[in-house]
């Protein structure tokens, strides 16, 4: 289900992208910024539905891996500044003497504390909200964070807090307590991408070209490996979902040929869970992005892997 619904939002996102980079009036230009921005909130609501599914099938794997907290703290920041600003709120962040280097799962930290501020700029109509972190215990082995969002909003009566932990409720205050249910470096790549689906090789292929890079697209898998074989390509961008021969076969098929065995392999994928990720990396993939697909993300990772010497 995950491959199935972000791929639409992938076409989506991309051809608002492409008309967006074309000659529009600045009145065109506005209402694709808000088609776009309607869509990564969509997004953003998917991979929530996603989360709780993976959540309530006892499927939901818990990333352990090093992380800098001050970047998790900026990122939630910047993910919720341009909402505050626009209604004129003040961002502070508190976290005196708190540990940087930590072990753990970053992105559901950190989609955690964004569901709290979001929610705090939504109900605040002037003001401020304040993010404080705190060490409340710490052993040899872990510490425990207390991480609390505070906000100048309308707040709370005690009687309604009583039901915040229960299924939904959500406390509407115009009732008596409902309870609704440049310059980049000109190189060659094959996009292996599965040319007859809907807004895939259109969208990756313009944005690939549009910073110069010249794309051969392989319509099935196993084309993806002749070509593999038969051309020095500077990286492959791997689809998960193709016909004949998917991605991780194509991946590791290709891991199997002498001549192009360290040419990088980027994921190119609508599934976006940790054990996806997983597999590509164990298949002989070197890096993930996820769809839909952004193109500085995009240019970011291929710069990374082009620039170093093979």
């Amino acid at each position: 289900m995950s491959h199935e619904i972000r791929t639409p939002m992938n076409g989506i996102l991309g051809m608002a992208e492409i008309m967006r980079r074309g000659s529009v009036t600045p009145r065109q230009a506005a209402q694709l910024d808000k088609i776009a921005a309607s869509g990564k909130h969509l997004l953003s609501v998917i991979n929530d539905i996603l989360d709780l599914s993976k959540i309530e099938a006892g499927r939901l794997l818990l990333e352990q891996t090093h992380f800098n907290l001050a970047d998790v703290l900026n990122s939630v920041v910047a993910v919720v500044g341009d909402s505050a600003t626009a209604r004129g709120l003040r961002i502070a962040v508190h976290a005196p003497g708190m540990p940087q280097a930590l072990r753990g799962d970053p992105t559901r930290l950190s989609q955690a504390v964004i569901n709290y501020m979001s929610n705090a700029v939504k109900f605040t109509e002037q003001g401020s909200i304040t993010l404080t972190v705190g060490v409340v215990e710490e052993t040899d082995a872990d510490y425990l964070l207390r991480i609390a969002v505070s906000d100048t909003g309308i707040g709370m009566h005690a009687a309604e807090m009583t039901h915040l932990f229960q299924t939904f409720e959500q406390v509407d205050h115009s009732k008596q307590f409902p309870s609704p249910s440049g310059n980049r470096p000109k190189s060659s790549c094959i996009a292996s991408i599965a040319a007859n689906t809907f807004g895939r090789a259109e969208v990756a292929q313009f944005l690939l070209e549009a910073v110069g890079l010249e794309v051969d697209l392989a319509g099935t898998g196993a084309e993806a490996l002749r070509m593999a074989q038969t051309n020095d390509y500077a990286a492959i961008l791997m689809d998960m979902q193709m016909p004949e021969m998917d991605g991780l076969a194509a991946t590791h098929a290709i891991r199997q040929v002498s001549a192009p065995a360290s040419v990088p392999i980027l994921a190119m994928t609508a599934s976006a869970f940790e054990e996806d990720r997983r597999r590509c990396l164990q298949a002989g993939m070197d890096d993930f992005i996820s769809k839909p697909v952004e193109p500085d993300r995009l240019y970011e990772t291929l710069l990374k892997w082009l620039a170093r010497p093979r």
